[in-house]
């Protein structure tokens, strides 16, 4: 507290206290709704009491939250509670909010369920769900194992790693049932007047390494067959067994009843060579003991021919009832009879002598003339065969009743006598026609013509190539081939440059080449490296001929040899360019400068130049032809001219209006075609205006004439302007006709004397001649 407006003077001041304190704050921690299962939400709260536009960033402590609810907690309701912040202009009060947690989605979770036989492995137990989405995997269990006995048992399916909280369980079945058990009795054989065997089944389908000890009731056999039932095939049936955990099925066995022992008794085989004696015949028996002899006989003698004969065998003097005779059989084979080629001698090239042989072997004073084919000879060796030794085979002979082995004879051919045959080798010109070749032979007499080939044409490139020589219809055996070569030769080629004309200022052609030489209708594309040129002439070169020079060229198969051509360069055509004359006005832009030829076509722009601008005066200017970028080398300028005329300025004379008795006003102009800016100053004449009207005229229009201006560079016409007298009233009408009056103020003081017009009064109230006059 201090003085402000007191006017005390024994004044004490004592100050006093504003005690600010916290305000208060109300923090409520916000509800939130969920889900079983689900995790807490961030919570937040609302806030009640911020002063000064603030808000929760000016609190030092954020405020805390806490709830007993977990994601396992049961549906209800959970206080959030809030507590903890801190603040320097706040006292904090706390209102609880709540976490509703209602039931999770439902799902039921259900356990398939199996039908399996007994002692089948268990399955691998599945499940389905239907509801909310399944998190983790149920855990499922059954006691039954692969031993288990038939029946059904509960599988059972539990929480496991689920995490859904609404969760139901069903629980499925295993249902086990009898396995299949095949019962098959087993089958005997046994001979007729034997007694029955004790029967016995075989069995598929145990489980679990089970057997027929399993079985509740063992099976019973039953078959038709007795002790003298005669041969054959009898069933054995099987039924009546039991088992907990098995459903049988049964297949039937099969009692043969054989005959009573047989004995079988076989006269012995034999085989001898055509020609041999003929055996003494024996037999064998098998089976039951044998009580006789057999009787034995054979149509066969020594003499008789390759073949089989039956050894017929018969009862003879023996008592065996189950008895059975097999025949032998005498088998006559063919004699061995050797076959042996002769040898024989001979050169290369004579034929083959006809082959004979040597026989051993023949039976009965035989020979060749029994063969039913005589044999035959063969040997690789053919007239042209090698020296050396050959084989001579004999083979294909037939006889009724020998059997052929063969001895192979040689041949032994010896060498022919020698000849050597050589090639003749030729040098030709690439292009030319190939030689017909020939050759030469010594030693024997030579018998046939080689056969001569060279891969070379008469379009073959430079080179050498081989002259092949073989043996063609030779008929020698003992020759020797020698080749040729055929060199081939680079052939000539002439190559001339062209002449050409031109004229002074064209440009050199591009110079061609004619050829003379190429062969096989090559052109100069062959050519690895194409000719070029030179000419000392360029295209200002004078009027003159110029040798054309051409070198360089280069082909595989080609020699060169090069003539000169020559460029004839003529005068240029003659042109005459000149430049276009133009009028223009005085001050107007200067026109675009053209030009004309005239004779040969132009070749680039001549340059044009005047010294005269906008703003030359009024003459005559010469317009300047020069070379520019012309490329003509005969070529003639003509200039032209630039004709500048006065231009036209129309001068008007202004209009004015004035009061009758007053002085005509100083007469001005307005000007209408002045050029660069200038003015009436560039006038050499002023203009000079005439008015019949005076002061004294009665109120009309009066022309106003102007004429007499001169300008250098103007061609002056005139307009008149018009003076328009108006009739006075009022204070004008005194000085009507030039009269002079003294003019009072409105206290009748001298203003002024001598007054011609009221335009010489300000506003005011004036008294003149007596009368009062008001001036606006």
């Amino acid at each position: 507290i201090s003085k402000g407006t007191v006017e005390n003077y024994n004044d004490t001041y004592v100050n006093g206290t504003l005690t600010i304190e916290k305000a208060p704050l109300t923090i409520t921690a916000k509800s939130y709704t969920r889900k079983q299962g689900e995790e807490n939400p961030t919570f937040e709260a609302q806030y009640e009491g911020f002063k000064n536009n603030e808000t929760s960033s000016v609190l030092t402590k954020q405020p805390v939250f806490s709830c007993d609810a977990t994601e396992a907690s049961e549906p209800g309701e959970y206080d959030i509670t809030v507590s903890g912040a801190e603040a320097q202009n706040y006292k904090m009060s706390y209102v609880k909010g709540k976490l509703t947690v209602t039931a999770a989605d439902p799902v039921t979770i259900t356990a398939n369920s199996y039908t399996i036989k007994y002692g089948d492995d268990i399955p691998e137990f599945g499940f389905t769900s239907e509801g909310a989405d399944l998190v983790g995997t149920p855990a499922i269990t059954c006691e039954a194992t692969s031993s288990s006995p038939v029946g059904t048992y509960p599988i059972v399916i539990s929480k496991g790693t689920v995490e859904n909280y609404n969760d139901t369980y069903v629980n499925g079945t295993l249902t086990i049932e009898k396995a299949p058990l095949t019962i098959t009795a087993k089958s005997y054989t046994r001979k007729q007047g034997e007694e029955n065997p004790t029967f016995e089944a075989q069995y598929e389908g145990f489980k679990n390494n089970e057997t027929s000890s399993v079985l509740t009731k063992q099976p019973v056999f039953s078959c038709d067959a007795t002790e003298a039932s005669e041969p054959g095939e009898y069933d054995i049936t099987v039924s009546g067994a039991e088992a907990q955990n098995y459903k049988m099925s049964y297949v039937k066995g099969k009692l043969t009843v054989t005959a009573a022992d047989p004995v079988t008794i076989t006269a012995n085989s034999y085989t001898i060579k055509y020609g041999d004696d003929i055996p003494e015949f024996g037999f064998t028996s098998e089976g039951a003991d044998l009580v006789g002899t057999p009787a034995i006989t054979c149509e066969a003698t020594s003499s008789s021919p390759v073949g089989t004969y039956p050894i017929v065998i018969t009862k003879g003097t023996v008592e065996n009832y189950n008895d059975t005779y097999v025949n032998g059989t005498l088998t006559i084979e063919k004699a061995p009879l050797t076959i042996t080629a002769k040898s024989y001698t001979r050169k290369q090239g004579e034929e083959n002598p006809t082959f004979e042989a040597q026989y051993e072997g023949f039976k009965n004073n035989e020979t060749s003339s029994v063969l039913t084919k005589q044999p035959v000879f063969s040997c690789d060796a053919t007239e042209a065969s090698e020296p050396g030794e050959y084989d001579i085979t004999v083979s294909g002979a037939e006889a009724q009743n020998y059997k052929m082995s063969y001895v192979k004879g040689k041949l032994t051919v010896t060498a022919a006598d020698p000849v050597t045959i050589t090639a003749n080798s030729y040098t030709i010109k690439y292009g030319d026609d190939i030689p017909e070749f020939g050759f030469t032979s010594e030693g024997a007499d030579l018998v046939g013509t080689p056969a001569i080939t060279c891969e070379a044409t008469s379009s073959s490139p430079v080179g050498t190539y081989p002259i092949v020589i073989t043996k063609g219809t030779v008929e020698n055996y003992n020759d020797t081939y020698v080749n040729g070569t055929l060199t081939i030769e680079k052939a000539p080629l002439t190559i001339t440059a062209k002449s050409y004309t031109r004229k002074q200022g064209e440009e050199n052609p591009t110079f061609e080449a004619e050829y003379e030489g190429f062969k096989n209708n090559e052109t100069s594309s062959v050519l690895t490296k194409q000719p070029t040129f030179a000419c000392t002439a360029t295209a200002a070169s004078a009027p003159g001929e110029y040798d054309i020079t051409v070198a360089g060229a280069e082909a595989q198969n080609y020699e060169m040899s090069y003539v000169k051509g020559k460029l004839t360069v003529t005068a240029a055509d003659p042109v005459t360019i000149t430049a276009n004359s133009y009028t223009i006005k005085y001050g107007d832009d200067m026109p675009e400068f053209g030009f004309t030829s005239e004779g040969a076509d132009l070749v680039g722009t001549p340059a044009i130049t005047c010294e005269a601008t906008s703003s030359s005066p009024v003459g005559t200017y010469p317009i300047v032809i020069t070379k520019g970028t012309v490329e003509n080398y005969n070529d003639t300028y003509v200039n032209g001219t630039l004709t500048i005329e006065k231009a036209p300025l129309t001068i008007t004379a202004k209009s004015y209006t004035r009061k009758q008795g007053e002085e005509n006003p100083t007469f001005e102009a307005d000007y209408e075609g002045f050029k660069n800016n200038e003015t009436s100053s560039v006038l050499t004449k002023q203009p000079v205006f005439t008015c019949t009207a005076t002061a004294a005229s009665a109120p009309g229009e009066y022309d106003i004439t102007v004429s007499g201006a001169e300008a250098q560079n103007y061609e002056i016409s005139y307009v008149s302007g018009v003076l328009t007298v108006e009739q006075v009233t009022g204070i004008g009408r005194i000085f009507v006709d030039g009269k002079r009056v003294d003019v009072y103020s409105i206290s009748g003081v001298l203003y002024k004397k001598d007054v011609v017009s009221p335009n010489e009064l300000p506003q005011g109230i004036y008294i003149i001649n007596g009368k009062k006059y008001v001036v606006k």
